[in-house]
């Protein structure tokens, strides 16, 4: 079965996601748990990463419109936090993400752009929740098969 470029890109990414622990030097353990599926998150839940495929739309290079789709990938985070640490906290996590991601790894799928960062926005807990949230938004030309 030929594989799906955009399954193989949020696997990469999350293989990437799994490096985030105190151990191996980052300021979280985020990467401690690291799902592929989204679904909802117990506010009392360790710390984790989701990577989940947010929207597909046309290529924006002009050579690549009729073989390639620009998709958007979400990696999600939420880190427990006291509310009066919230910010330091969601930097930390923020930070750990912007380094453990941006390496190319050997195996990438061939013809795949690489992801490139877009954008970060954090997620506002609800009032009495002590964790932060994050979604850092990566977009990546991949082969339509």
């Amino acid at each position: 079965m030929a594989e799906i470029v955009s399954e193989v890109v949020r696997a990469v990414l999350a293989d990437q996601a799994r490096k985030i622990t105190k151990a191996d030097g980052y300021l979280t353990d985020a990467g401690r748990t690291v799902t592929l599926e989204p679904h909802y998150v117990d506010p009392d839940s360790p710390p984790f990463v989701g990577v989940i495929m947010e929207r597909q739309g046309k290529a924006t290079d002009g050579s690549l419109t009729r073989t390639h789709r620009l998709t958007t990938y979400g990696v999600i985070a939420k880190v427990p936090t006291s509310m009066d640490a919230a910010q330091a906290t969601l930097a930390a996590i923020v930070s750990d993400l912007e380094r453990a991601l941006p390496g190319v790894p050997s195996d990438y799928p061939r013809g795949a752009q690489f992801p490139q960062y877009e954008g970060m926005e954090p997620i506002p807990p609800q009032p009495g929740m002590d964790w932060v949230g994050v979604v850092l938004r990566y977009s990546s030309h991949t082969p339509i098969r």
